[in-house]
């Protein structure tokens, strides 16, 4: 064997040895070309390879991004991928999440939170000039826009002091212009800066025992005012106008261990006022039901936990006032217990 043939044997050897490295590190593709799922930002490929750059899939345009691409930290990426929330590019109206959140709570988890502060997350437009993403032009342009394209996020938070850690990345993603809560645990000293943000209106009725509570808070860049309503049911309401429309939004709470009719005829009467008081008005009343008996699929009472009663006479004001549920999912377990009700289900284009 001559010596450049030899060379030549030599040279081959390594470059096969050398790019099976490079291969095995998943820094190339094997065979190069246009990616399949390009990121929609930097334009390379998202895979799902060992190796490959965490993506996540924007649920509106179906385009995948690189996390870091669209600033997603490590903790805020592990709790989207780990619930049903809904995530959208900032091309599709919601602006880049802020990683400011677990930048700046190193020690917050999921399991264990104590942040006494709460980011500003509608802070989000660059010092020169306005992002057309951010979360307050957007407000701004659904002021006066149809109630259909407002987000509304229904929370059971038991226990909303425990959970601002958690409040605030779910808030920080979905940007609701509408949030209504119950199980809050409240009480009349705690101040609504102390979990959520300033640029929310907050309507709450705590209850003395520290636990139970519902609240509502709408964006202020939206015209509402509370409804009063005489009741004795955790039930707590306000009335938005969005130019033409007006909009009366409830968040109400049945207790688990309450088996009284009594109770049941609280609420449903506070539900016939409301449906009563804009006979014209879209409604949208959220909340724990807590009523497991119910087959929503059919509107029956399949089972018998609590009294048939009780049961019944919800899906009779149901039926009265005009109102559809629209959560056709298990919210607890098997069962749907956190219900959404609408006179307008044309309204609601996702749940």
């Amino acid at each position: 064997m001559t010596w450049n043939m030899f060379a030549v044997t030599v040279t081959t050897f390594f470059a096969v040895i050398i790019g099976r490295n490079i291969l095995t590190c998943g820094d190339i593709e094997p065979n190069p070309g246009p990616p399949k799922y390009p990121c929609g930002e930097c334009r390379k490929a998202c895979s799902s390879y060992r190796g490959a750059k965490a993506s996540i899939l924007c649920d509106t345009c179906g385009t995948w991004f690189h996390a870091d691409c669209v600033d997603l930290s490590p903790g805020m990426l592990a709790i989207l991928g780990g619930s049903d929330l809904p995530w959208e590019c900032h091309i599709c109206g919601c602006p880049k999440p802020s990683s400011s959140l677990f930048d700046s709570m190193s020690e917050c988890s999921v399991d264990s939170i104590n942040s006494d502060s709460y980011p500003d997350h509608h802070n989000n437009s660059p010092p020169n000039g306005s992002n057309p993403g951010s979360s307050v032009d957007r407000h701004q342009k659904l002021s006066n826009r149809n109630p259909a394209n407002f987000r509304v996020l229904v929370v059971n938070f038991q226990s909303v002091m425990s959970k601002r850690c958690e409040l605030a990345c779910v808030i920080d993603t979905v940007k609701p212009d509408i949030i209504i809560g119950c199980e809050t645990w409240l009480r009349p000293t705690i101040n609504h800066s102390e979990f959520l943000p300033a640029d929310y209106t907050v309507y709450r009725k705590d209850r003395s025992d520290r636990y139970g509570g519902v609240l509502l808070a709408v964006h202020s860049s939206l015209n509402s005012h509370a409804v009063e309503v005489s009741t004795d049911a955790e039930l707590v309401a306000a009335k938005i106008l969005a130019g033409k429309q007006s909009l009366v939004v409830c968040s109400f709470y049945r207790p688990p261990n309450n088996d009284s009719s009594s109770y049941m005829d609280a609420l449903t009467e506070a539900i016939t006022m409301l449906s009563k008081s804009d006979p014209k008005a879209a409604l949208w009343l959220a909340g724990d039901a807590n009523l497991p008996d119910i087959d929503w699929s059919n509107d029956h009472v399949r089972h018998h936990q609590y009294s048939h009663q009780i049961s019944d006479s919800f899906l009779q004001v149901l039926a009265r006032t005009g109102l559809e549920q629209v959560v056709d999912f298990p919210t607890r377990k098997d069962n749907t217990l956190d219900i959404v009700l609408t006179n307008r289900p044309s309204l609601v284009t996702r749940c």
